[in-house]
Order: C-alpha cells, then structure tokens, then sequence
C-alpha cells in the first residue's frame, strides 16, 4: 500500500468534518481513493470536495503546520502532486504504482464521482458543523475525541479537555533517558487510539525502532506518539 495512501487519504482531508458532512454516505470513498493511487487520478468534484476540505482545515487547525495538517506538507506539494518527504522532489506515476500491492479485487471497480448538493458545496470560510464541539473541559465522546485529534491535532485536543500532552523527561543518565522512554513507548504502542489508526501505528512503529529517545522522534511521528497518549488518558478517565 502506497505511504501517500495512509498520509490522510490521498491529501483529500478526509477526516475533516466538513469532507465528512458533504460526503454521500453510500458513496465507496475508500475503494474509489485505492483504486485511483494518486490525488490527481480522483474524480473531478472529489478533487473540489478536497480542495475545499483543506481550505477548512488551514482556517481550523492550529499552528505550526503550514498546510493545515501536521506533516502534509512533506507529501504534497501546492498543486496536489505527491513529494518523496526525503528530497522534496515530486514522485513519478511509476514511483508511486511501485508503492502499491496488487488488490485484485479493484480490477473490475469502477470508479464514479461524487453528487454534488443542487446548491453547491458550502463555501469552507463560514461553515459550521451543525452540532455544536464540546466545551472547555467537557468530556467529548469517543467519535469527537478522535475527529479532534485528527483534526487539531494533540495539544489543542488535549487543552480543550483538561487532559496532558506529557514532556519528555530530562536525565542527564542515557541509559536511564533511554529506558523510560522505551517504557513510554511501550504504553504508547498499545494504546486503543490505534484501533482504527493502523497506518499511523505502522509509521510510528517504524520510526521508535530507528531512535532511542523521544527528542530523536520527528515532528510527525512526536504528534502520532502524543494523540495515542492523550487518548488514552482520555479512556482512563472513562473507567
């Protein structure tokens, strides 16, 4: 499966609340986002329901990502080509099929576009989700926890719910540093946040076995790392 797959569907921005109430629920989002491997192999109002979920996104989550999505960026350039994150450089058609397993089951899946509302999309600079998020310190549900997370990313998830993104401990003892961080890791790695998550335990898992600290973590993997851990603070509180 191709590592621009997994980095938040194919820049389509999925997950954003505005991408899911414009969505038609029958619509076989995931098969259509599979079978065409690349953002600019999409459907043409599939393309514009993107590209309006993004809009949303930059004007909704916080800073430092640019893009309005932590670590997308690295993945897409401006026009919607994917970049290999190690060199900046756009990827060719044949790089990108590389990346993919065989899925003999889309060979004969037709892809369709999606309907449009007789009005249009709303425009991404006034819309609101219909029912009102959580308020400071209100215990959100499990679907609200994870679209927030997903969307705002830990920091702002976690100061919304009175909840802790943890610090790295300092200890001038490696060795010690080194054992309380695999500890940490340990947890982390089994958290529940994962369940429907397995592309971002994938990475993670990847990137926790190339370092020993969690000051070694990239920008990306340190996010994916704090949404499990609050989160599962977030369940601690449920029992």
């Amino acid at each position: 499966m191709s590592a621009h797959y997994s980095k938040y569907l194919l820049n389509t921005y999925a997950a954003t609340p505005y991408f899911q109430a414009q969505m038609p629920k029958d619509y076989p989002l995931y098969k259509v986002l599979r079978k065409s491997k690349t953002f600019h192999n999409l459907p043409p109002q599939l393309k514009n329901l993107a590209a309006l979920a993004k809009e949303w996104a930059i004007r909704n989550t916080e800073p430092p990502s640019p893009a309005g999505w932590i670590g997308i960026e690295k993945w897409y350039d401006k026009q919607g080509y994917e970049l290999d994150p190690a060199t900046g450089q756009r990827l060719s058609a044949s790089e990108i099929a590389a990346q993919w397993k065989p899925e003999p089951e889309l060979d004969d899946f037709i892809v369709e576009d999606i309907t449009v509302p007789h009005t249009g999309f709303p425009d991404p600079t006034t819309w609101k989700e219909s029912k009102e998020a959580s308020s400071p310190g209100e215990r959100p549900s499990e679907k609200q926890l994870l679209r927030d997370l997903t969307v705002r990313g830990s920091k702002a998830t976690a100061r919304t719910y009175g909840l802790e993104v943890e610090e790295p401990e300092v200890d001038e003892d490696i060795g010690r540093a080194q054992n309380q961080f695999t500890l940490r890791a340990d947890k982390v790695l089994k958290s529940k946040y994962f369940t429907s998550n397995m592309d971002q335990y994938k990475a993670l898992l990847e990137a926790i076995s190339n370092v020993d600290l969690y000051d070694q973590l990239d920008d990306s993997s340190k996010e994916v790392f704090n949404r499990a851990e609050v989160y599962e603070k977030w369940l601690g509180g449920s029992k």
